[in-house]
């Protein structure tokens, strides 16, 4: 049975929906985590019996799937128009922008990096989803010297957690835990595959701390002693073709951070293995399919019945691209990492 993509875009006051006369020429909406602004760009055709009322940070949502089976996929606020006598080309961006545009200063004592996100999220007018609270922090600072998705992005990775927005525009940060797992079989879902580079980026990672709470207890003073606090983790380097051992494998690549705000080594411990886990977790796979609106951020994919074996296996998503046109039908784009 033929599948006939759909589509509906809320825009301002007007809905633009699929039909014998479509509206919209194409519509492409990239979602992303760890990285920048999720984005829509959608082209409407302006037509006599069609009046779309639109403006600049007006709400769009837009909503893809088959028939009637319609699931939402963006919801952000307009950036950019471009209007002429035959269409209507849309920009639009979802909150991490505004995430980007806000800036602060503020100091936080005895609080958790959700805490700390949760507050800069509420201060940047930016709805939140799931927010886990990661490590707790003696203090913390936020300078106006980065922007607060800069800020929110440097306890992400000292967490090991993702940050990125549901369809609904709201704020997530928590560690990669999927609770949805998508099979895709080759020769029925997979149009195309690609494999990436898999090479190892660090085998080891130092966190520096300052005061010697392993000691003393995490409110002690750094004056207190001199001792410094240490946390290491450290990976099995593999070389390009995952082979461990010689070659390109046996080149040292290590990685220091110096964190003041860390005070016990436990805490520096496990902060450098889940940013060495997270470095690590490089890109592997890029999947064209058969346009799927029901796989979202923070889900997986489990690939089946591909002729290279080594292929096949579970990968986490990290960036959904949905592609639908009237000359090339639906089409979903993923971007993944090896689990």
């Amino acid at each position: 049975m033929p599948l006939h993509p759909s589509y509906e875009i809320k825009v301002g006051s007007s809905i633009v929906k699929s039909g014998l006369s479509d509206t919209a020429i194409s519509i492409l909406v990239d979602m992303t985590i760890d990285s920048y602004a999720g984005s829509t760009e959608t082209v409407l055709r302006v037509k006599e019996d069609n009046k779309i009322q639109v403006k600049k940070n007006s709400p769009i949502t837009i909503s893809i799937g088959y028939e009637n089976e319609l699931l939402r996929v963006f919801s952000g606020k307009i950036d950019t128009l471009s209007i002429n006598l035959s269409q209507i080309s849309i920009i639009a961006l979802n909150s991490i922008f505004s995430l980007c545009n806000f800036r602060t200063d503020r100091f936080y004592e005895n609080q958790t990096a959700g805490d700390v996100v949760k507050d800069l999220a509420k201060d940047a007018n930016v709805k939140v989803d799931n927010i886990s609270n990661g490590f707790m922090f003696p203090y913390y600072a936020v300078d106006s010297n980065k922007n607060a998705f800069e800020h929110i992005k440097d306890l992400a990775f000292l967490c090991g957690f993702d940050i990125y927005c549901t369809p609904e525009d709201k704020l997530v940060f928590k560690k990669y835990e999927p609770s949805t797992k998508h099979k895709l079989l080759y020769g029925q879902d997979i149009i195309n595959l690609k494999k990436l580079d898999p090479s190892t980026i660090y085998n080891s990672l130092s966190i520096l701390g300052e005061s010697p709470s392993s000691i003393k207890g995490s409110d002690t003073s750094h004056w207190l002693t001199k001792k410094q606090v240490k946390g290491f983790a450290e990976s099995e380097l593999k070389d390009d073709n995952g082979d461990s051992g010689g070659g390109a494998a046996a080149a040292t690549r290590e990685l220091h951070f110096s964190k003041r705000f860390v005070k016990d080594e436990d805490t520096a411990k496990k902060i450098a293995e889940g940013s060495l886990k997270k470095l690590n977790s490089h890109l592997l796979l890029q999947i064209e399919i058969v346009g799927n609106p029901s796989i979202f951020l923070g889900d997986s994919v489990i690939i089946e019945n591909v002729p290279l074996k080594e292929l096949n296996g579970e990968y986490r998503i990290k960036t959904i691209e949905h592609f639908i046109s009237k000359y090339t039908g639906y089409v979903t784009t993923l971007k993944c990492q090896g689990v």
